[in-house]
């Protein structure tokens, strides 16, 4: 069994996860689902979509969707040997793997489409002669060829895929984007230098760094190597730029990211609240899709300005401590709970009421819980919470220093198995995108995704005693309930939810030379990037430094 490590990631129990002394688990995208993409790798991993796009005046048109784009293994599913005890990788599936969508300067994205055959489905690949002659170390475009879509998005103009979206069956596009900070010679001035990712992100054979620093369960093969700002420009950038105001701006260096003034906006297609229940037709693909009620550039509305010491919780929240420990700061039942902001706010219900025109729904009763996401806890739940908080993760979020960081926010309302809930969330049930977006039916289409093979395995002893247990330890339970949710007697756990505290996904692209001023954060009225409000809890004429 292969589980991931170098994480800088602790539960809501107070344990960092898969750490010294702790039993190791194989955690990440490919054994549960993420509000983003709405599924995980064994149920989304292939998907052939039937649309019914306005130029095709009725033709049904098959469109290409799923994990395995981007995540290499080449079969008919994600390597489910890596996470099962006492199993070993076939030799077909590492002959399956597309190294030259990495390692091939000229690897034609029009390849990249999803086939059928006696087996199933799976993504095919450009094995051609002209692709393997232009074998080299990788090129920040192969890097592109999938980063750039949690980055600047499918749509943005410097994605490598986006006039090339496959022969046959072309790849969705998606016209939203995670983060929606692009790495492109427009919007990030080391891009326009003509760095490469290769510059900042050492490697060692295959394994690449990603810093030693994260809020999320992404693999860090590399945790010892850094990737910092550091790296080149040192801790005093400004005074060795001979500027002006060099000795006061690097004052603010011990306290404040590079990120965080030298990040200044984000593209429009960012999503920060997804709804994947109530969705909305989209005429022009011809398909489902979750709505989006809220999507801003705006660093005042997207992001949250939070102190962070480089370590992050279970769901992907930021940890610090503002310097001393400054009492009431406690973000996980503040900033990353509540939108309450009247300018966000209104946008929001904007987006809303344009979004359900004409549905019979409760507008109040529905951003109730998307601005305060506590009311969707008992009393007890969120007696336990704030405990846990205490006990648990005030020691994480006061190790080391921390300074001040952006974070992209984001939050998801899907279906979750409430059998299997805490006081920080529950489980999320994944979708089936094959029904979800060609049918239009998320109860269908969870249905669908949690009866596959691999979701039944979970739910039953074996899962149980190796992983499921200690998984939901992480997750702040205690414990995993085996109550399958697709039997009749379970079927009320099944409920819709958002996530109880929005994810804190940090920035580190999109770099700009020109930053905020002085003034953004320090002026008299109400910052423009809000840093003091939504770093240090105080109004708008206290400073954080």
């Amino acid at each position: 069994m292969m589980c991931s490590e170098g994480f800088s990631t602790w539960g809501y129990d107070g344990r960092e996860v898969n750490g010294p002394g702790n039993r190791k688990i194989p955690v990440g995208k490919i054994d549960r689902a993420c509000g983003i993409p709405g599924s995980f790798s064994f149920t989304g991993w292939a998907s052939l979509i039937p649309t019914t796009p306005e130029h095709a005046h009725g033709e049904t048109v098959m469109r290409s969707e799923g994990c395995g784009q981007c995540h290499i293994g080449g079969t008919y599913g994600p390597p489910s040997e890596t996470m099962l005890p006492g199993l070993k990788t076939p030799a077909n599936a590492w002959e399956a793997i597309d190294c030259l969508i990495c390692h091939s300067a000229s690897y034609d994205m029009n390849e990249k489409y999803i086939v059928e055959d006696a087996v199933g489905f799976r993504w095919n690949q450009d094995r051609s002669m002209r692709a393997a002659l232009t074998v080299g170390q990788p090129t920040t475009e192969a890097c592109l060829r999938c980063h750039q879509h949690n980055m600047g998005g499918d749509t943005y103009k410097w994605n490598p895929g986006l006039e090339a979206i496959g022969h046959q069956n072309q790849r969705l596009l998606h016209d939203s984007a995670k983060r929606a900070n692009p790495f492109g010679p427009e919007d990030d001035v080391h891009a326009a230098a003509g760095m490469t990712c290769l510059d900042c992100h050492g490697n060692v054979g295959h394994k690449i760094a990603r810093g030693q620093f994260g809020t999320d369960l992404v693999s860090n093969d590399l945790p010892d190597m850094e990737v910092s700002c550091e790296m080149c420009h040192s801790a005093t950038p400004h005074l060795s730029r001979g500027e002006g105001m060099g000795p006061d701006l690097d004052r603010h260096t011990s306290f404040i990211a590079c990120e965080t003034c030298h990040i200044t906006g984000l593209r429009e297609q960012n999503v920060v609240l997804r709804d994947w229940i109530e969705q909305s037709w989209n005429a022009e693909e011809g398909l489902w899709t979750p709505t989006d009620i809220f999507r801003s550039g705006d660093m005042r509305m997207a992001v949250s300005y939070l102190w962070w010491n480089g370590q992050g919780t279970f769901l992907a929240n930021a940890l610090g401590s503002p310097p001393g420990g400054e009492s009431g700061y406690n973000p996980l039942m503040d900033q990353m709970t509540r939108i309450d902001d009247p300018e966000v706010q209104a946008a929001i219900r904007a987006g809303v009421e344009r979004a359900f025109e004409g549905r019979n729904i409760d507008i109040d009763a529905y951003l109730e819980r998307v601005f305060d996401t506590l009311t969707q806890l008992t009393p007890e739940m969120l007696e336990k919470r704030a405990e846990m908080i205490e006990e648990n993760l005030r020691p994480v979020m006061e190790m080391g220093e921390s300074k001040i960081y952006p974070f992209k926010l984001f939050n998801a309302r899907m279906y979750e198995d409430m059998a299997n809930r805490g006081p920080f969330g529950a489980m999320i049930l994944p979708f089936d995108y094959a029904v979800y977006s060609g049918e239009g039916d998320p109860m269908k289409a969870m249905e669908t995704a949690v009866a596959n093979i691999m979701v039944k395995r979970m739910y039953e002893l074996p899962f149980d005693l190796y992983m499921m247990d200690e998984f939901m330890y992480y997750f702040g339970v205690d414990g995993w309930a085996r109550d399958y949710p697709l039997d009749e007697e379970n079927r009320g756990n099944v409920q819709d939810r958002w996530m109880r505290q929005m994810g804190t996904l940090k920035l580190s692209h999109g770099i700009t030379r020109d930053a905020f001023s002085c003034d953004d954060c320090h002026g008299g009225a109400p910052a423009a990037v809000g840093l003091h409000h939504r770093a240090g809890g105080g109004g708008p004429d206290r400073s954080v430094i």
